[in-house]
């Protein structure tokens, strides 16, 4: 089974030509531009692809192949820095608060910028 380009319009004007008239595809009279005859790859050449997509592939699909949605911005950010999210931040070591004393409990709430009281 061929597959034909998604986008044929890296395609020289010549070749798509030649390209559609291989597949029996009426060409316009004239000297039309390139992009009539992208169009006309893309109406009976690309659109092909999806009528051979079987079941089997269908079924063979998995989500993990699926891309990242792509990150738009609706603001500039002048700083031109990368923001961040919690989750993004490397994750301090676990410490079992059970084990610790007094002072180490009132140590590590401070060290994680806990306004702390009294710990008794």
């Amino acid at each position: 089974m061929p597959v034909y380009l998604d986008d044929p319009s890296i395609l020289t004007k010549d070749k798509l030509k030649s390209e559609l008239l291989a597949h029996n595809v009426e060409l316009p009279t004239g000297n039309p531009t390139k992009d009539v005859y992208v169009q006309l790859y893309l109406e009976n050449l690309t659109a092909q692809n999806k009528k051979h997509v079987t079941a089997a592939a269908l079924d063979a699909f998995s989500s993990d192949e699926e891309l990242p949605p792509p990150v738009v911005s609706s603001r500039s950010r002048s700083s031109g820095r990368k923001a961040t999210r919690k989750s993004d931040k490397p994750h301090p070591e676990i410490v079992d608060i059970m084990s610790l004393t007094d002072e180490g409990l009132r140590n590590e709430l401070q060290k994680h910028g806990v306004n702390v009281g009294p710990i008794v």
